[in-house]
């Protein structure tokens, strides 16, 4: 298991033992800041790597996926400028 293998199975694991209502929110402010030190690329594999293996109706795997989409539309936005 690489690192970002085990840091992700680690947060899910983590969240799995709040009350359901609170991992959106939880998952939300474990994952927005680090978002924005990924690449893009990075980020797309792990879109195409959530809609595969993740139930979209729970609500923390859907804030994640909002998460991702805001940072990829941002940086698109952005185009070349260093906003971050």
């Amino acid at each position: 298991m690489d690192a970002d293998d085990k840091l992700t199975s680690d947060i899910l694991a983590a969240l799995a033992c709040m009350p359901f209502e609170r991992q959106a929110e939880a998952m939300r402010d474990s994952v927005s800041t680090g978002l924005k030190h990924l690449s893009t690329q990075r980020l797309c594999e792990i879109r195409r790597r959530i809609e595969l293996e993740m139930d979209e109706t729970n609500p923390a795997v859907r804030t994640t996926m909002e998460l991702i989409d805001g940072q990829l539309a941002l940086r698109e936005i952005a185009g070349g400028a260093f906003w971050r």
